[in-house]
């Protein structure tokens, strides 16, 4: 009887990529997506299950250490995988090293009720507060339509026809700044009062790391002032949306809608089959600016934890609530804001 094992990972990037792309892998379980992360202060652990010599699946683990406990958040789940689970349990007694620890699962995989079953009959849980949303929308791209989103929506038909009567100019190149990205990232906080968890600023850094994998579309005005962005990471046939921003001017001249419009035209000249739209967990106009894009609705197997320790689920929640909740954080925000002017 055979049994599988899990081991640390001793090869190259190209050699890790290449495994998480053939198996349907999430662009967090990349390897530069690690050294990424790195750079934020995180230790990178790679781990590969192994049955008879064959890789049966990949994992790339996030561990953050504070007195002696382990914070570990696994990204987009165990590549390879039903529901990105594959016998955890093995992984876990290797992070374990008799110190109490936490871990986060997020996994990206399709959802089903087997795998819910797996999850709950080895001891996981479902968090109180989640990160992200569990869904996600997937937009075909290998069809021989023109056109690729909007296309049942008489909404997006409207704002698309809106959009191409302004006097303004899409732009596909590097040419866009961190301050034109900062801008319009402040500007849509501001007017939408909401609360980006990511730093701007870190989007030159995915830049940087991903290098041609990344697609940016902008829009300037007239002036050349800034009115909105958008950015994908193309891997394989398959590109991630992962970050975008637009001015309030922007929005009142439908940029949010040609902007998506052409990124999705410009994934499918590049071969790109599948294009993934992750949805928001707090910012509702932007997934209802999503689902109008016609893109087939996808559950995902999202968030679950384990910890050895009886207060660590808990006290870990709170603390993520804290420092993540849009609603706080975007209050906290306005009430110095207005102290200060």
């Amino acid at each position: 009887m055979t049994m599988k094992v899990w081991e640390r990972f001793k090869g190259n990037d190209e050699e890790w990529d290449h495994f998480v792309i053939k198996n349907k892998g999430n662009y967090r379980q990349l390897y530069n997506w690690g050294l990424l992360q790195e750079n934020k202060g995180w230790t990178v652990k790679r781990f590969i299950c192994v049955e008879n010599n064959k890789t049966l699946s990949s994992l790339q683990i996030l561990q953050k250490k504070f007195f002696g406990f382990s914070f570990y958040y696994l990204p987009g789940g165990a590549s390879g995988t039903q529901g990105g689970f594959e016998e955890i349990r093995g992984i876990r007694e290797q992070l374990s090293e008799n110190f109490p620890f936490y871990l986060r699962l997020d996994s990206n995989y399709e959802n089903s009720d087997e795998v819910q079953r797996n999850f709950i009959s080895d001891n996981w849980h479902r968090p109180i507060y989640n990160l992200n949303s569990a869904k996600t929308l997937y937009i075909k791209l290998n069809s021989k339509e023109k056109n690729f989103v909007g296309l049942n929506s008489k909404n997006w038909k409207k704002n698309i026809k809106k959009f191409k009567k302004n006097e303004v100019k899409i732009h596909v190149d590097r040419k866009i700044t961190i301050n034109q990205i900062k801008k319009a990232s402040a500007d849509m906080q501001k007017y939408k009062n909401v609360y980006l968890r990511d730093d701007p600023i870190n989007i030159s850094n995915i830049i940087e790391f991903f290098d041609e994998d990344i697609l940016i579309v902008y829009c300037l005005d007239r002036q050349k002032r800034i009115l909105g962005f958008r950015s994908a990471l193309i891997r394989g046939n398959r590109a991630w949306e992962f970050y975008a921003a637009t001015t309030e001017e922007g929005r009142k001249l439908s940029v949010g809608f040609g902007l998506l419009d052409e990124l999705t035209k410009e994934c499918a000249r590049k071969g790109v089959e599948l294009f993934i739209l992750p949805l928001s967990k707090t910012n509702f106009g932007d997934t209802n600016f999503k689902k109008g894009s016609g893109g087939e609705l996808h559950n995902l197997v999202g968030e679950w934890e384990y910890s050895n320790t009886i207060f660590a689920r808990p006290l870990i929640n709170f603390i993520l609530y804290l420092l993540y909740s849009s609603t706080i954080v975007a209050s906290l925000k306005k009430f110095f804001h207005l102290k200060l002017t």
